[in-house]
């Protein structure tokens, strides 16, 4: 319990959006003044528009996430070693609304990924894959063709 009680909201958070009912969270939201903060303020408002998991992320945390989360217009997922082009994916189809996005040193995003991003949020205006070394000329050609109000791009 002590571990949980520094960790950071967006760790918390990713682990508390990932229980299978409202009761069960609502049960959590009395253990500590901690989850409760975050299941109040991250979940429950901001979690429903900008979410932050840099690091901490992976494929299992974003199908949850986006399944529950369709409103998403901002996601920072820099340096998440374990989201690939599956948790990708899942972001691209359960969050069409997404306007901007941080995929920077995810190494396992791959052409198929983007390629996804491009088909399925052509409404993003933001998209950083920096140091996504998989990514090629056929995820950039896909972007470029998918997003139309891309304004910047970080590759």
């Amino acid at each position: 319990m002590e571990v949980l009680r520094f960790a950071p909201d967006g760790a918390l958070a990713s682990i508390l959006i990932l229980l299978p009912t409202q009761t069960c969270i609502g049960i959590l939201c009395l253990v500590c003044q901690n989850w409760n903060r975050v299941l109040r303020d991250v979940v429950h408002s901001t979690m429903t528009r900008t979410i932050t998991l840099s690091r901490v992320a992976s494929d299992v945390v974003l199908v949850a996430i986006t399944a529950r989360c369709p409103s998403i217009t901002s996601l920072h997922l820099s340096d998440c070693c374990h989201v690939s082009d599956v948790g990708v994916y899942a972001t691209a189809a359960g969050c069409p609304s997404i306007t901007n996005l941080n995929l920077a040193s995810c190494q396992q995003v791959t052409d198929i990924g983007v390629q996804a991003i491009a088909a399925g949020c052509p409404g993003i205006t933001s998209l950083n894959l920096a140091r996504c070394r998989q990514v090629s000329d056929v995820g950039v050609q896909a972007i470029g063709a998918g997003c139309p109000n891309l304004t910047s791009f970080d590759l």
